[in-house]
């Protein structure tokens, strides 16, 4: 049984003071914590647009396999020879600015 809600509070539409009135854009049910757990419900809203994704994927070009969502556009393989190479540019790139601006007084 769900307990009866109570109406908000009639407030003026411009009251005395600056601060802005606060306005609730969720009921208190849609709020997380508030005696339901979503976490299951959004899991499963992610796997069906995942879902959704491969199958338009599909429908598009059925002789390619769908890829699955990477950020990286290198493949796994060069991965991390491409990250030594950015940090040791990085690191030279440091060392040497600083071989120049320390040099460059004249000892």
């Amino acid at each position: 049984p769900e307990a009866p809600r109570r109406q908000a509070p009639v407030v003026d539409e411009r009251p005395t003071d600056t601060r802005p009135i606060p306005v609730r854009t969720k009921t208190r049910d849609t709020l997380v914590g508030y005696d339901k757990d979503i976490s299951a419900a959004l899991k499963a809203a992610e796997v069906k647009a995942r879902e959704r994704e491969l199958a338009d994927a599909k429908r598009k070009n059925p002789k390619q396999p769908a890829k699955a969502a990477s950020l990286w556009p290198v493949s796994p393989r060069y991965r991390f020879w491409l990250m030594l190479a950015v940090v040791a540019l990085a690191c030279g790139l440091g060392f040497g600015a600083m071989w120049i601006i320390l040099g460059a007084d004249g000892a």
